[in-house]
């Protein structure tokens, strides 16, 4: 440890460190799944069409439409429309490319 930390160990701060922006400034996925709208899967075995791929840092090119998927990495931005993030685990790729779709193994909340 630096001479000059040395004092400092052991201590706590008398107050929180804020942050003077938010950052991302965007709400952002945590996770590796489908962005989708929770009301499009409120059943199990539902099936969307994926209409945009983000990757981590990028921001959809529209907002998520009803009966949409966007297929979404941690680190992007969550598309306007969407209120909820469904992770790979939780259903599965159908299709490729143009034609890929993803399916829901059990409702979404």
């Amino acid at each position: 440890m630096m001479p000059r930390f040395r004092s400092a160990k052991g201590s706590a701060l008398r107050s929180a460190i804020v942050a003077p922006v938010a950052l991302p400034p965007f709400r952002n996925a945590a996770m590796d799944g489908w962005a989708v709208r929770a009301a499009d899967l409120a059943h199990a075995g539902v099936t969307l069409p994926v209409v945009e791929v983000l990757p981590a840092g990028r921001v959809a090119s529209r907002a998520l439409a009803a009966g949409e998927a966007m297929r979404i990495m941690t680190g992007a931005a969550v598309p306007e429309g969407a209120d909820a993030v469904v992770p790979f685990e939780d259903g599965e790729r159908v299709g490729r490319d143009a034609d890929e779709a993803m399916r829901v193994h059990a409702p979404v909340r």
